[in-house]
């Protein structure tokens, strides 16, 4: 990707609280996207929570049904979906 591509786009990476998903969430961050990250573990989502802030959001959620609704309400939409759960 070429500096601050996603500048502007909101993206929501489900499972984005360890692992691949971590790498993609902080990915996406370093290229200017606002995103969302969820994912079900209270201790990495507070770590992602830290690396994110300010331009991500961190939601607790258990089910990827919920996810449109949450970035909907939360970001006003969604650019991207990243889904690794």
């Amino acid at each position: 990707m070429r500096d601050r591509e996603l500048e502007g786009q909101v993206a929501l990476v489900t499972g984005g609280n360890s692992g691949i998903g971590f790498a993609t969430a902080k990915l996406f961050i370093a290229e200017g996207a606002r995103l969302a990250i969820t994912g079900r573990n209270p201790t990495t989502l507070a770590a992602a929570a830290a690396v994110g802030r300010p331009r991500a959001p961190v939601l607790r959620v258990d089910a990827v049904r919920h996810h449109s609704d949450l970035v909907r309400r939360q970001l006003e939409g969604a650019d991207d979906l990243v889904a690794h759960e």
